[in-house]
Formats: structure tokens, C-alpha cells, sequence
């Protein structure tokens, strides 16, 4: 496998990583923690994250297997149809 190969899967697998962790903290919002204060704040680091061209590659796919539950999918899907993740 080539070095650039290997970049790509890397940035790949941190990229998931980091999708997994906003899922979670999506999941433990809906039991209330964080609260809505810590919660907000993750949720516009989402959205900017989310709005980023490789990532939103990976969301697609993620959609297409349904790796997520529904509620964090339509948290993505609507901090996509937005300009601004405010």
C-alpha cells in the first residue's frame, strides 16, 4: 500500500471517529446529559464539521447503510440544509 493510501485511510478512520463521538454525545442528550448549554455548543461543532466536503462524503455514506440512529441522521441532515450552523 502506498504512503498515500495509507494517509487516506487514516484520515478516514479519524474522520468516523469523530462522527461516532457526536453520535454519542447526540445519544447521551437525549438522557440529558450533556446539558442543553454543552450540548448546543457540540452541535455547532458538528455542523461545521459535518459541512466539510470529505466528511460530508462519509455522512453520505453513512446514510446510505443507515449506520446511525434516526435522530442523530436528521440532526446531520438538517445542519446540512443550512447556510450557517448557528
Amino acid at each position: 500500500m502506498s504512503y498515500k493510501e495509507n494517509v487516506t485511510r487514516e484520515a478516514r478512520s479519524l474522520m468516523i471517529r469523530l462522527l461516532n463521538f457526536y453520535a454519542s454525545a447526540s445519544r447521551q442528550h437525549d438522557h440529558d446529559t450533556p446539558d442543553n448549554e454543552a450540548w448546543d455548543s457540540l452541535n455547532r461543532e458538528f455542523c461545521m464539521y459535518l459541512k466539510l466536503q470529505p466528511v460530508r462524503a462519509l455522512w453520505a455514506e453513512a446514510i446510505n447503510e443507515r449506520i446511525y440512529d434516526v435522530h442523530f441522521m436528521e440532526i446531520g441532515n438538517r445542519c446540512l440544509a443550512t447556510q450557517n450552523p448557528r
